[in-house]
């Protein structure tokens, strides 16, 4: 084998190329087991063992194929091991724990200027993180914010506004019913468009959307009006979401994403929490009007910047063939360096043709789409009672209007830290692993409010516990969607997969408005809502079941090939 620089290095008939300062990109690849893993001191990404800085690290595994996949998912996978002596550049490539061909180049991002072809899928989930790939990251956090913001304005609102409107509060309960309506329908409809049109403009038309009808919601005269503009915000919304999340993931690192993700999504609460927070304080002082006049008017700012600054998906580019004078661009931001004009851009994943929510159900995909979407459907629920009705709930203990306020605020704390830690848990641990323990433990915090009501002190440690472990575990499935789908239908996959999240949190309040009616108890109605939680515990098991049997025939399929 020789090195990428031209010279030889290894010992005896191993043939080893090891780490050093001539492999800043840190792969050691040995001939004759073809295993792959980092050195230098770094996290193990996708084989077994380990490597301390200072030591120059062997890499044998006595003849045994190497394990693929993060820490608590590995499989063992296949490898191949490929050399290109015209150009001096060595390749491995391996299949991964889904089944996908990853193929890794040994030396820094001037060895790409060797390639015939460089595949950007490949440079991105292998490589490192960039200051353009955070750039990208960091504008969909901003609008994931916004997102939050926007949708918690209402609240503190309605009552000045039906003040103002000359309507009863009782008379608002289709106004929030219209918000979720178009946030669903929304979802469901511009994931699809997204697929077709590109991530990046649907991304910034649905933020500039809510941001105008933010702005026309100060202007309304009549509940009708009002009901209209909260429908169309919600409609952007509700597309905004999987754009942002689907955007993000297609330019993070394979083994941070599931991480990033996570830490997206716990934006959208936080940015709720500072709607809420800036609505209440600027209706006292201002009016009703100054609050949606400023979050119209942020989200309209935040659009523009998205306009000039965000690029749109290149594995997205790639596959629609777009003309590589438009590509080379955003590949030397990833790579660091300068790509030959005569190298050909290519991505693992093929135009697809046809309605991109069949291909949910294709390819393998069909129990894996139906299980995620019941995981979803059962956690929005669960969560959206605990968040709409504990206040109600609690007071109806018998506990002060104060105390319940104080029960949804440390609710909302553990839902900022649950989304927060739960990427990294995902990250270490196994995705599904964590998601089992993150679901038991919501149905037994929300069993506990139901349980523990004789003290104050054990009604707030069981509100934080359940906004903890539920919020972790709404976010959790978001970042499973975003790797359980390809980059042709990424933005479909997670758009449904909230769609149908958000008929759970209709569902849901519903479901308990209807207990109330029948008299029944605090305990029965959060015991009852524990049954979900524990029931998707069950559906995670054949989710992950389903997954690796599913990797383990693609990995046969690609082999074959």
């Amino acid at each position: 084998m020789r090195h990428p620089s031209g010279s030889r290095r290894g010992r005896q008939a191993d043939a080893v190329v090891r780490c050093g300062k001539a492999l800043p990109r840190n792969w050691l690849v040995e001939q004759g087991t073809a295993c792959v893993h980092t050195c230098g001191g770094r996290r193990v990404a996708r084989a077994t063992g380990s490597a301390r800085a200072g030591r120059e690290p062997d890499c044998r595994l006595d003849g045994r194929p190497p394990l693929i996949g993060r820490p608590g998912r590995r499989q063992p996978g296949l490898c191949r091991f490929v050399e290109f002596p015209q150009t001096r550049v060595t390749l491995v490539q391996c299949i991964n724990w889904r089944g996908s061909s990853l193929s890794h180049y040994l030396g820094s991002a001037s060895a790409a200027r060797k390639f015939e072809v460089l595949n950007v899928t490949n440079l991105i989930e292998d490589g490192a993180l960039s200051l353009f790939q955070i750039r990208v990251y960091c504008l969909c956090a901003l609008v994931a914010l916004v997102d939050g913001f926007d949708s918690q304005l209402l609240g503190p609102a309605a009552p000045s506004i039906a003040h103002a409107l000359r309507v009863s509060v009782a008379g608002f309960g289709p106004v929030f019913s219209a918000s979720q309506v178009g946030f669903f329908v929304g979802a469901l409809v511009l994931g699809p468009v997204a697929d077709w049109l590109g991530r990046r403009w649907v991304l910034v038309g649905a933020t500039a959307v809510f941001a105008v009808f933010t702005l026309l919601t100060a202007l309304a005269h009549s509940i009708s009006a009002l009901l209209f503009y909260r429908v169309v915000v919600g409609l952007a919304l509700g597309g905004a979401s999987p754009c942002f999340i689907g955007l993000a993931a297609e330019y993070l690192p394979l083994r941070q994403r599931t991480r990033l993700v996570t830490m997206l999504w716990a934006a959208v609460p936080l940015g709720g929490m500072l709607g809420a927070a800036v609505s209440s304080a600027l209706i006292h002082t201002a009016g009703w009007q100054a609050s949606f006049l400023a979050g119209g008017l942020i989200s309209l700012g935040v659009a523009m910047l998205l306009g000039f600054a965000l690029p749109e998906s290149v594995g997205f580019l790639v596959r629609r063939g777009t003309p590589r004078r438009k590509i080379s661009p955003i590949v030397e931001k990833i790579a660091g360096g300068p790509v030959a004009h005569d190298v050909r851009f290519v991505s693992n994943e093929q135009r697809t043709q046809g309605v991109p929510l069949r291909k949910l159900f294709e390819s393998g995909r069909r129990l894996c789409t139906i299980y995620l979407w019941a995981l979803c459907f059962m956690a929005w629920m669960a969560l959206i009672v605990v968040s709409f009705w504990t206040p109600a709930l609690i007071q109806r203990a018998g506990f002060s209007m104060s105390e319940a306020a104080a029960t949804l605020l440390v609710n909302n704390v553990g839902a900022v830290a649950g989304t927060v830690l739960i990427g990294s848990a995902m990250q270490r641990y196994g995705d599904f692993r964590v998601l089992a323990w993150s679901f038991l433990g919501a149905a037994l915090s929300v069993g506990g409010f139901g349980i523990f009501t004789s003290a104050l002190s054990h009604v707030l440690i069981s509100s934080a516990l359940s906004g903890f472990f539920l919020s972790a575990s709404c976010a959790g499935l978001i970042a499973v969607a975003a790797e359980s789908y390809p980059t042709s239908v990424r933005s479909t996959g997670i758009g449904w997969a909230i769609g149908v999240g958000r008929i759970g949190s209709i569902v849901g309040p519903m479901f308990a408005g209807q207990l109330l009616m029948l008299q029944w108890s605090v305990r029965s109605i959060y015991l009852v809502l524990g049954i979900p939680c524990l029931c998707a515990v069950g559906l995670i098991a054949l989710l992950r079941r389903h997954t690796s049997r599913t990797a383990t025939s693609r990995a046969d399929e690609s082999v074959a090939t």
